[in-house]
């Protein structure tokens, strides 16, 4: 499936200045980052838990958060410097949507996904979707939330336990994992869908053009201009000027459609 019918923006009539919320996340770049670190345990361990026992929406189905209020919820993660655990990265992402553990992995989340857009380049994801990576030394592979930009919310890339923006191409050279491609779906539950086109109401047709003549109401045409004439001239006769100027302007769209 191609990416290029998305936006790379929420919807500005629906969604609050992001943006705006924006101005004081730092970007880590590329040399700023942590090295990938082979030890570590990328699962998401909960996926091993009693469903039953799990908070958050566990699939099929729509998250419970939208992309807006994830991404301010990762924003706040940012700001107030909240530990989230050292490779926790499906954990993270999927709580953003407070979407339940399912899959042990984000490599797994992916091959799961039933929507999948495969792309080479950070730049061709849109907002308020899963960034998905595979590899790693272990096969875990790696997921994000994207803000937009070719960028995105991660963990571990500006320091272990920590969330942070980061540049998706980016993540991908420092790290040396494989950019898989952007999904709607984590767990199986849907967090993102298309803005839908706005729909404009259609321009009032002015037409100057006379309707067409109808020759079957002549007749009856024919017989009001008539009748009204005669009217007309007895209040002439009588001196009636308010009358008959009344059934002159009477008679008048009749012989519009008299032609």
């Amino acid at each position: 499936m191609t990416d290029d019918q998305y936006d790379d923006e929420l919807d500005p009539d629906t969604d609050y200045d992001l943006d705006q919320d924006f101005v004081d996340v730092p970007v880590v770049e590329y040399g700023q980052h942590t090295p990938a670190q082979p030890s570590i345990d990328e699962r998401d361990h909960e996926g091993q838990e009693d469903p039953a026992e799990l908070e958050g929406l566990g699939g099929p189905g729509e998250a419970p958060h939208t992309p807006a209020q994830a991404i301010k919820l990762g924003y706040q993660w940012i700001k107030t410097t909240l530990y989230v655990g050292i490779g926790r990265c499906l954990q993270n992402q999927r709580t953003l949507f407070g979407v339940a553990a399912k899959y042990m992995s984000a490599a797994e989340s992916w091959a799961a996904a039933p929507v999948k857009h495969r792309v080479s380049s950070g730049s061709k994801v849109p907002r308020g979707v899963f960034v998905y990576w595979t590899g790693g030394s272990q096969g875990y592979g790696h997921i994000t939330l994207s803000i937009g930009g070719g960028r995105c919310i991660t963990n571990d890339f500006g320091r272990y336990g920590y969330m942070s923006v980061a540049n998706i191409d980016d993540i991908t050279r420092g790290w040396g994992q494989t950019l898989a491609g952007w999904s709607p779906y984590v767990n199986d539950v849907r967090c993102w869908t298309p803005n839908k086109p706005k729909q404009t109401a259609p321009k009032p047709q002015h037409h100057d053009h006379k309707p067409a003549h109808d020759p079957s109401h002549d007749g009856n045409v024919d017989e009001a201009i008539r009748v009204l004439g005669r009217a007309r001239k007895h209040a002439w006769e009588n001196k009636n000027t308010d009358r008959a100027r009344t059934l002159t302007a009477a008679i008048k769209p009749l012989l519009t459609l008299n032609h």
